[in-house]
């Protein structure tokens, strides 16, 4: 059988001397890996964030197959001198790459993906990314409830997230139970005013970060029973140095 579409590169092993298994999110084929021949002037078509027109080919839709690639564009590559904006794109295709199972389409994702890479310059980049982590946490059926309180069902004032339910619960419901709930930043819930600042705390980011990192660690258990890739570690250090300098 043979597809043909649209794909982000999320890894790639060698294989012997001459080849590699690369393994792509695509737009309407979801996660798939194939054998891939590389030329010499073929070494940006296996960069992780590169975004290839690919076509798939094997026997059955079950076997390794082999593909043929086309270089489109990498959103990544005006970044490789910022750790940060690097570190995102890294970090979420390795999230890709260990929590999604092969060959389900997942259209919704492939639009939000599409959608950070076009806003991974402005200056609210981030709080981009943690909403993409959330667009996947609902793919993986670990999605949060944050639009109104669990508890008294207002739509203001939610300060605080359940890490058994993942739903939001506002702040005088919170209060006694502080220490044993996530925070939720202000720019994640539905009513808040603050979604329309130019720009939020480092605090406030970091603590967006540690939300979807408490659910993607639990994704990960249940999911393939690994922790979170070393991607998504080595962006959150990145932060951190940055949180520091601000």
């Amino acid at each position: 059988m043979e597809w043909q579409d649209q794909g982000i590169v999320l890894r790639t092993r060698s294989q012997g001397e001459s080849s590699m298994i690369l393994t792509a999110f695509t737009a309407e084929n979801g996660l798939c890996s194939g054998w891939f021949r590389p030329g010499k002037k073929d070494r940006s078509f296996s960069q992780q964030g590169a975004l290839l027109q690919l076509k798939w080919r094997a026997r059955l839709r079950q076997n390794l197959g082999s593909f043929q690639t086309e270089f489109m564009m990498n959103p990544l590559l005006p970044f490789l001198n910022d750790p940060l904006r690097l570190g995102a794109g890294a970090s979420f295709c390795d999230l890709l790459a260990l929590l999604l199972p092969e060959g389900h389409p997942y259209p919704q994702l492939w639009d939000a993906l599409i959608r950070f890479f076009k806003r991974i310059s402005t200056t609210n980049w981030l709080i981009h990314y943690i909403r993409l982590e959330l667009v996947l946490l609902k793919e993986m059926g670990f999605g949060l409830s944050l639009d109104k309180c669990a508890v008294s069902g207002v739509t203001t004032g939610l300060t605080h997230v359940s890490p058994r339910t993942g739903r939001a619960v506002c702040f005088d419901v919170a209060a006694p139970y502080t220490d044993k709930l996530l925070f939720l930043p202000s720019f994640l819930t539905g009513g808040s005013d603050a979604q329309q600042k130019d720009h939020y705390p480092c605090e406030e980011l970091l603590q967006g970060l540690a939300l979807t990192g408490y659910f993607l660690q639990y994704a990960c258990a249940r999911q393939c029973e690994k922790g979170l890739p070393e991607g998504r570690a080595r962006f959150i250090r990145f932060v951190e140095k940055w949180h520091e300098k601000t």
